[in-house]
């Protein structure tokens, strides 16, 4: 399988170079096409009109926001794999999913939504983000695969390998980019460990698959929705009377309704998924769109019910987005808690709650 990066050339005139790239990896190569990504790399807010007319239409330029990622195949599509490596659900060595459900329906579509990289903080004067290979490797390759990259440049392509579990081989004929790379691998190679964690044995745990094993637990290894693993939360937890899709007043729709042992109502809205590229509530839009159907239950149901936010990410400490979310949470706020959906600390403070017992709700600017 092949992956080209493609960028636009020129404007006077245009040539797609995405079509020329197409053109010799059909025709002449013969390979397969698996098809065409646009990677949008963000609006445009400069004030640049890519040197040409300004709000005339003598000679408007079209500015480029927008790449290509050319995707082929050699001689079939499907890859030829051995038994014990194409399991209905693969793991890494956490038990986890190699993808989130949510993740994949990201990856397969054919518009990839990344921010660009700085090339001053690379050093480099084309880097693309590490982001945008490692995807390609995580949707196209297994675990200890081969990644090839002819055109390593600082190193991107290395580094996304490391990160997700590949081995790769890059050439370059810039001796000072071959430096550049080799140190970004070691730097990505020293976080992996760092934050690798420390080594703690635990009881066995029940075989995957087996009737031990809980709702929760199976979701999760089994990649599944982000909506999926709440809803095991919540049973797991010792929620009861769970109801999905309810109708708010407001124009509202909760994802999830139940009781605790107390008999207090909970609603919960499972806010953001599984995905690489800002996830959960630190996705901005995400985040405010959860604080403002928060806010319109608080205002138009009376009791309200207890409103918790259940993510995948939470917002970054210190961020704006954290210092939004805290001022709304609270026991008398729009939203009572937060919780991270893999978090076990969280997850036994809902437990608690619940259980009717005292569990304060954590203040998301301090989480």
């Amino acid at each position: 399988r092949i992956a080209v990066n493609v960028a636009n050339l020129g404007r006077k005139p245009y040539r797609s170079l995405s079509a020329d790239v197409i053109t010799i990896l059909q025709d002449r190569l013969r390979l397969l096409m698996r098809g065409e990504v646009i990677w949008w790399k963000g609006k445009g807010a400069s004030g640049s009109c890519a040197w040409g007319s300004f709000k005339k239409p003598s000679n408007p330029v079209l500015r480029d926001l927008t790449e290509r990622v050319i995707i082929a195949s050699k001689g079939r599509f499907d890859r030829a794999v051995k038994e014990q490596d194409s399991d209905a659900f693969p793991v890494n060595e956490s038990g986890q999913a190699l993808l989130w459900a949510d993740d994949f329906m990201d990856m397969t579509t054919d518009l990839w939504e990344i921010p660009t990289e700085s090339a001053r903080r690379v050093g480099h004067p084309a880097p693309f983000p590490v982001e945008l290979p490692k995807r390609v490797i995580e949707l196209y390759t297994y675990p200890g695969d081969l990644v090839l990259d002819p055109f390593m440049g600082a190193g991107s392509t290395a580094v996304a390998a490391v990160r997700v579990g590949r081995h790769f081989v890059g050439y370059d004929m810039e001796p000072e980019y071959v430096a550049l790379a080799e140190q970004r691998i070691a730097d990505e190679r020293a976080r992996a460990e760092q934050y690798r964690g420390p080594v703690i044995t635990l009881p066995p745990a029940p075989e995957a698959g087996s009737e031990d094993e809980d709702p929760m637990s199976r979701a999760v290894r089994e990649g599944k929705k982000a909506k999926d693993i709440a809803k095991a939360l919540l049973v797991q937890c010792g929620f009861e009377e769970i109801r999905s899709g309810v109708k708010a007043p407001g124009g509202v729709i909760v994802d999830f309704a139940a009781i605790g042992a107390d008999g207090q109502e909970w609603w919960f809205d499972v806010s953001g998924a599984f995905t690489s590229t800002r996830p959960g509530l630190q996705r901005t839009d995400t985040l405010w769109k959860a604080i403002g159907r928060a806010s319109v239950v608080h205002a138009a149901v009376d009791p309200w019910p207890r409103y918790v936010l259940l993510t995948t990410d939470a917002p970054r400490r210190n961020s704006a987005g954290a210092k939004a979310l805290a001022a709304v949470t609270g026991v008398n706020g729009p939203v009572y808690d937060v919780i991270e959906l893999l978090d076990p600390v969280d997850g036994q403070r809902l437990a608690d709650q619940a259980r009717g017992l005292t569990a304060h709700p954590a203040i998301a600017g301090d989480a």
